[in-house]
């Protein structure tokens, strides 16, 4: 099943499995930003949710017990609960059950707002709250993949990822879906500069070893640009400290990743409480987070 929000401009769709973001269209210029779940990769915009990316062995230790969890969590498999709706907003919800507790044993509420703003800018907030009598642990992030190009008179190659700031482009490799404890500074020949700022050059060879994965960017946006024209991605991600851009082999879309939390390291503990990135939210307590997307 799928929900849709929309304005005069942009119309949003949204699937009930996963509250999982899988369509912007911009009705003037008929563009749809949102890759469409083809080969070779099936999604279109995965919530991240307990997890961000993957455990060393697909496995964690809280308390004296053994936990499996695949990469990237649970949530993006769940039937979500449409919980509001408008026009131009949405939200779905998920909490604890008998599936979830046994492999995530934390008593939780998940909700998920879309909400459609009149400068065409889609904001995507997560609010996790606390239910129970103990603190939580948890990471969250997204995953949304955008078609790269954008029409058929464009190559891949045409376009560029473009930093807000100025950075030093120091990324982390992933080995095996698991984070390398050094960082490597991303090969000159893929970086140009415009008008001072940073740019990546995309590249089909890019993503060969797996995503890009950064820490503490100074950036809070980060656009998907080209050079025959003005069309564009832009997500800010303020408040997120770690980020990812990815692709898979041969494929023509790239995936801006805002991560409240990251891979395990390889040389992980596999306890949850030692876990890089973990957030810790203590009884009761509500956590809320938001990214935005906007296009052009």
């Amino acid at each position: 099943m799928i929900e849709f929000i929309e304005n005069e401009n942009i119309r949003v769709k949204i699937k009930v499995i996963g509250a999982e973001l899988c369509g912007i269209f911009h009705k003037k210029n008929e563009i749809e930003y949102i890759w469409q779940a083809n080969e070779p990769w099936k999604k279109y915009a995965p919530i991240l949710f307990p997890i961000v990316g993957q455990l060393k062995n697909n496995t964690y230790h809280f308390k004296k017990e053994t936990y499996t969890l695949p990469r990237h969590g649970f949530a993006r498999e769940k039937l979500f609960r449409l919980a509001f709706i408008t026009p131009n907003e949405i939200h779905f919800e998920i909490s604890d059950d008998e599936i979830t507790l046994p492999i995530y044993p934390f008593y939780f509420h998940l909700l998920v707002k879309y909400l459609l703003a009149e400068d065409d800018t889609l904001h995507i907030t997560y609010e996790i709250t606390n239910r129970s009598s103990e603190a939580i642990y948890f990471s969250i992030g997204g995953h949304p993949a955008f078609n790269v190009p954008l029409s058929e008179s464009e190559n891949f190659e045409d376009y560029f990822i473009q930093f807000n700031e100025k950075e030093n482009l120091r990324c982390f490799p992933l080995h095996d879906g698991l984070l390398q404890t050094k960082s490597l500074q991303l090969d000159s020949k893929n970086i140009d500069t415009e008008e001072n700022l940073p740019t990546i050059k995309l590249s089909k060879e890019l993503f060969d070893k797996d995503a890009l994965v950064f820490k503490n960017l100074k950036s809070k946006e980060i656009s998907i640009r080209n050079k025959k024209n003005n069309h564009s991605v832009t997500m800010n991600f303020d408040g997120f400290k770690y980020f990812g851009i990815s692709s898979a082999k041969n494929a023509n879309f790239v995936c801006l990743e805002p991560w409240l939390g990251i891979a395990d390291n390889v040389d992980s503990s596999l306890q949850l409480i030692e876990k890089e990135g973990i957030i810790i939210l203590p009884a009761q307590e509500v956590f809320k987070c938001t990214y935005s997307i906007k296009v052009k």
